[in-house]
């Protein structure tokens, strides 16, 4: 089941007990369960960023090696989600649901209202509702993603896109922040995934990886020199990423961030995409 050194991590705030537990196999948020008959390979480790004070991260509990690896967490089930996933190479898009067998491929966001009306707290009172994002980062060489199984059994992917790369430790997998406000655990969680994963690439570059040490790795030389050309050639940083650059560089933690630019695709014989 869920473990975190077998303690409660929590924090008080006002009259609220913020909660990542491993209570009965369940990981339980802000007092909510959230994901039911947790895998006894499934473990806690919480956050420690001063602007992510209810988050903690997901880590696994190697059996293992393998360039690909997929690894069930927990059940999802009752509860409402929105996720984001990349349904092809250039392009992601949301999806809604209330069960972890809908949660698609190349899930790169996850949002959780948890809300268990049939438990109350120590006074008697109704729980309120919180929301959970489940963002899965960087580790080493390898990329996390989420998806869903057919027993809606919420799962990591974890592949480094290289075959000889296939070690990793596996403690870091997924950043689970939570809060009542869900603007505000999005705009925090953000924050501290920027601080642990780096950049990676979401387009072509990703499929070079085998024999270059993997997605990751390749990425990562790939941002230093673009950022190295760009201060080298572009003295004020004037420079627009638009659509047919990849998005990694609005993250960047350069001191001089690009210009951005929105922009879409003109089809003429589509006349939705002239605006």
């Amino acid at each position: 089941m869920l473990e975190q050194a077998h303690d409660i991590w929590y924090q008080e705030s006002g009259s609220k007990r913020y909660v990542i537990d491993d209570g009965g196999g369940k990981l339980k948020v802000l007092g909510n369960s959230i994901l039911s008959d947790a895998h006894d390979n499934i473990f806690v480790t919480p956050a420690t960023r001063e602007y992510l004070t209810n988050g903690a991260f997901i880590g696994v509990q190697i059996d293992r090696i393998g360039s690909r690896n997929v690894f069930p967490i927990g059940k999802l089930k009752r509860l409402r989600y929105m996720c984001v996933f990349r349904f092809q190479m250039w392009w992601m898009t949301q999806r809604m649901g209330t069960s972890g067998q809908d949660i698609p491929f190349k899930t790169q966001f996850l949002i959780v209202e948890g809300r268990d009306d049939s438990h109350s707290d120590e006074k008697g009172e109704e729980q309120s509702t919180s929301y959970v994002v489940f963002l899965p980062i960087l580790e080493g060489n390898f990329k996390a993603v989420l998806q869903g199984n057919a027993n809606n059994e919420l799962e990591i992917c974890l592949e480094s896109g290289d075959p000889a790369v296939q070690e990793f430790e596996g403690s870091h997998l997924v950043l689970v922040a939570a809060g009542s406000e869900p603007f505000d655990v999005i705009t925090n969680a953000v924050k501290s995934k920027c601080h642990y994963s780096g950049l990676d690439v979401q387009n072509i570059l990703e499929t070079l990886g085998a024999g270059h040490g993997g997605r990751v790795k390749l990425a990562r030389k790939y941002h230093q020199a673009l950022e190295a050309s760009i201060s080298r050639n572009f003295l004020d940083n004037g420079i627009i990423s638009c659509m047919n650059h990849n998005t990694d560089g609005l993250y960047s933690r350069n001191s001089k961030p690009w210009r951005a630019a929105a922009s879409w695709t003109i089809l003429l014989q589509v006349p939705s995409s002239l605006g």
